[in-house]
């Protein structure tokens, strides 16, 4: 990048300055200056401030040009700039007019004493005005220089502060650049669709519509006594019954109108009940304490008053009648004078007409004929335009019985007129709230309620009233970025939402069936009771934001062994992302050419195709005209994350693509692999968390992809748990036989005391002699055990069955031992017993 040096903007600046004085010269020979040049800077003027808006035009164009330039040549023009000394101070102020003139003929030939002609003498006047000119003009420009430094006080000159913005949007684009809205480095892609409100209440507003009531049917009278033709009278009665035919016409309409309305919306209207009479005179009088019933008598005296009018009535209808056919009979008289009169009048007339050859009354005819089409005419156009807005009101009904806003019953103008004065209420009470200004929002989402009242239908709509922060929608789609050119291992973002909205630090998750409940396209109104917004920070929101230290703290990417393949995904009206494929065929209007890598992105033409082996991508008709065809190649920054620092993908984002495909590195991941994997039973998508992964990477370590697989290699062992059902039956079994053990111990030794007290108790019985009797039997086939030294040898014990095996050889070493201790007590004291016992002779057994 060049800037213009202080030098040549003032030797710029000078050279205006001298043309301007040598084409003010003019004026010394009689010419007026122009009010403009002395109260605001002129052409020139601003021909003279051109360098510095020249240097910042220059400024944008290099930034133009540089984010076009490879990432090396970025690197080196950073240097550059970095390395740009400081730029000298601002330039000197320009001389007064005064010392400007001070070279000119005038000036000369005053100082020098000779005189001025006399056609010249208004030249002082006209250099003073040139010198405060020159002086507001220098006031100008140096108010316009210290404004322009005080825009950039922090960061020195504004040359400084030009470059300063320069540096940091080069380290900051890398470019050519995809989509602001890809993130395609971290396999993540976003879809603007559109804005979204959240509908936080809603204004209830009722608006009336009064139906039309059928006119009274006027009474159309016509005489054609007088001086009208027969002609002329038949065209009268033709057009009268015409208007008649129009009268009856609107009138059915209208009653069909107001039948309909009755049949669609129900009626309100409460019926006033009138007093009922009494059945029985008794009943009546009690209903009438009661209830204010009419009595019988109360009737009679109605009756009687009525019939007395009646009769009053009648007489004096009786003289009237005799006192009308007395004056008829005059006036008829009068009235056959009179026609007879008229009928002399008329033929004179007549007369006069056929000798005078009077053309006059012709044209009266014609005049009177052509009035009474013109109004005819016109009566029809009314009663057209009547039965227009007949029909129309009856489809606007019909759209309201459905629920829908009708555009006929309430125009765009009254909705309009009715919704700006909606919002100017809500914004005296509720600065923060607003309401949709769209008319198609309501006449196609609109809400409404209805309900008759007397002659008028009541139609309510329901306004949504939302905040001022619109949420805008990302259709967020994730794709596995493979590590680098030759693995075959990807990272996918986890747990991605089908939607998400975000405005400043408000974030929701949205899906496709809570996007289908909201109204409205752009924007779209959501209920609140459906939406949870959040605070929290979010990996999508990171991500849009491009904040590569809370995407590597939030996002979890999970690593895809063996995952990737060959797919095509298109990801824009004119880019494809290319996935191991190098064989693609892009055919155009004009030429047919192959194409291919191992993952990029690939910038379609307009109006040309794509074909692989099993894949078709048509070509786009509407988008922008592109002749070349351009190759980008991503990165996986998610991977770079969790092996580099920060510092040496700085200036790399999740946008940020290279026209060559880039250099990775990474260690071996060590995938743990057994002959005996294959049979078992696994997911069919195994997904591993991306920092562990590279964590055991970096450290060399084993990487297992399921639990089974430590158990394989002996890395892990599993804990023994608690007892099983065996040893709670082995230990109840060995406790219950310890127990019986004790007890039978216990009852032998008390039988064997017992029995030698007996023994010696027992009285002594004569020897009788035994008989024996020998009896045959059948010997009973003894069971037949089994014994295979084979199955008891390999049969596995538990330690449960040696330690009860192990207890019970003490327990019964132990009752032998006891048995024998008691056994050489025994004697002893069945010698005891016998001493103390009386001696008896044989005879008393």
């Amino acid at each position: 990048m060049r800037r213009a040096s202080p030098r040549t903007s003032n030797q710029q600046q000078a050279a205006t300055e001298q043309q301007a004085s040598s084409q003010h010269t003019p004026e010394l020979d009689g010419q007026q200056p122009q009010p403009s040049e002395q109260h605001e800077p002129g052409p020139q003027q601003q021909q003279e401030l051109q360098p510095l808006d020249q240097i910042e035009r220059q400024q944008q164009a290099q930034q133009t040009n540089s984010l076009i330039r490879s990432p090396g040549q970025q690197q080196e023009q950073s240097q550059a700039m970095i390395e740009m000394p400081p730029p000298p101070p601002p330039p000197p102020m320009p001389p007064s007019a005064a010392q400007q003139n001070q070279g000119s003929p005038v000036a000369a030939q005053q100082n020098q004493g000779i005189p001025v002609p006399a056609d010249r003498s208004r030249d002082s006047s006209k250099e003073r005005m040139r010198e405060r000119s020159a002086e507001r003009r220098g006031e100008w420009r140096k108010e316009r220089r210290e404004e322009k430094e005080r825009k950039c006080s922090r960061c020195g000159p504004q040359y400084d502060c030009i470059s300063l913005w320069l540096v940091i949007w080069m380290a900051v684009a890398i470019l050519p650049l995809t989509s602001a809205e890809n993130r395609i480095n971290y396999g993540v892609f976003f879809k603007n669709e559109g804005t979204m409100a959240v509908v936080n209440d809603y204004w209830l507003h009722t608006m009336l519509v009064y139906l039309p009531e059928v006119p009274i049917e006027p009474n159309l009278e016509y005489n054609c006594d007088g001086r009208l033709n027969k002609k002329t009278c038949k065209l009268i009665e033709r057009a009268v019954d015409e208007g008649r035919k129009l009268y009856s016409q609107t009138r059915s309409e209208l009653r069909a109108l107001r039948h309909r309305v009755s049949e669609i919306f129900t009626n309100d209207d409460v019926e006033e009940k009138r007093q009922k009479r009494s059945a029985l005179p008794f009943v009546g009088k009690v209903a009438n304490s009661l209830f204010g019933v009419a009595t019988e008598d109360q009737l009679n005296k109605v009756i009687d008053h009525i019939n007395a009018l009646q009769s009053r009535q009648q007489k004096a209808l009786t003289s009237f009648s005799k006192f009308s056919s007395q004056y008829g009979s005059i006036v008829s008289g009068q009235n056959e004078r009179m026609m007879n009169m008229v009928k002399q009048i008329e033929d004179n007339h007549q007369l006069n007409i056929m000798l005078g050859g009077d053309l006059k009354y012709i044209e009266n005819e014609i005049d009177f004929t052509l009035g009474l089409f013109t109004k005819l005419m016109h009566v029809s156009t009314i009663t057209n335009k009547l039965t227009f807005e007949i029909e129309n009101t009856m489809i606007g009904m019909n759209d309201v019985s459905h629920g829908k806003l009708s555009p006929i019953l309430f125009p765009p103008h009254m909705l309009s007129s009715t919704l700006k004065k909606i919002k100017a209420s809500l914004q005296k009470q509720f600065p923060g709230l607003l309401i949709n200004q769209n008319l198609q929002y309501y006449y196609r989402y609109g809400k409404i309620a209805t309900h008759k009242l007397n002659q008028s239908i009541a139609i309510t709509i329901k306004i949504p009233i939302a905040s001022h922060d619109l949420f805008t929608v990302f259709h967020v789609k994730a794709v596995p970025v493979p590590l680098n050119a030759t693995s075959k291992h990807a990272t996918l973002l986890h747990n991605v939402p089908e939607y998400f909205a975000s405005v400043g630090n408000h974030h929701i998750s949205l899906n496709y069936d809570f996007l289908k409940s909201c109204t409205g396209q752009n924007p779209m109104f959501c209920a609140l009771e459906n939406t949870k917004v959040s605070k929290k920070p979010h990996c999508l929101k990171a991500l849009l934001l491009n904040d590569k230290t809370s995407i590597k703290d939030l996002c979890d990417f999970q690593l895809l062994p063996n995952s990737i393949s060959s797919t095509l995904t298109p990801v824009g009206k004119d880019q494809v992302l290319v996935n191991r494929i190098q064989n693609l065929t892009m055919r155009c209007s004009s030429n047919v050419t192959k194409v291919g890598c191992d993952f990029c992105v690939l910038k379609v033409p307009c109006s040309c195709s794509i074909e692989g082996d099993s894949t078709y991508i048509p070509p786009h008709r509407i988008c922008e005209h592109n002749e070349t065809t351009e190759i980008l190649h991503p990165i996986n920054l998610a991977l770079l994350q969790q092996l580099f620092d920060e510092g040496n993908f700085s200036d790399i984002f999740g946008h940020s693509v290279f026209q060559t495909p880039p250099r990775v590195t990474i260690p071996t991941l060590r995938l743990y692999n057994h002959n005996f994997s294959q049979f078992l039973t696994k997911d069919s998508s195994i997904k591993l968390n991306l920092r562990k992964v590279m964590s055991a990477a970096k450290k060399g370590e084993t990487i297992f992809q399921s639990l089974t697989e430590p158990l394989l290699s002996g890395d892990l062992t599993l804990p023994t748990g608690g007892l099983s059902l065996d040893d709670i039956i082995g230990y109840v079994a060995l406790g219950v036989a310890i127990l019986a053990i004790a007890l039978s111990a216990t009852l032998t030794y008390k039988i064997k005391v017992l029995s030698t007290a007996m023994l010696t108790m027992a009285h002594a019985k004569a020897n009788t002699a035994p008989n024996f009797i020998y009896q045959f039997s059948s010997p009973s086939p003894s069971p037949k055990i089994e014994f295979d030294i084979y199955k008891i040898l390999t049969h596995e014990i538990a330690p449960a069955v040696y330690f009860s095996a192990i207890l019970l050889l003490f327990i019964i070493l132990g009752v032998i031992i006891l048995c024998k201790g008691q056994g050489q007590k025994g004697p002893a004291v069945a010698h005891r017993v016998r001493d103390d016992l009386p001696h008896t002779s044989p005879a008393s057994f």
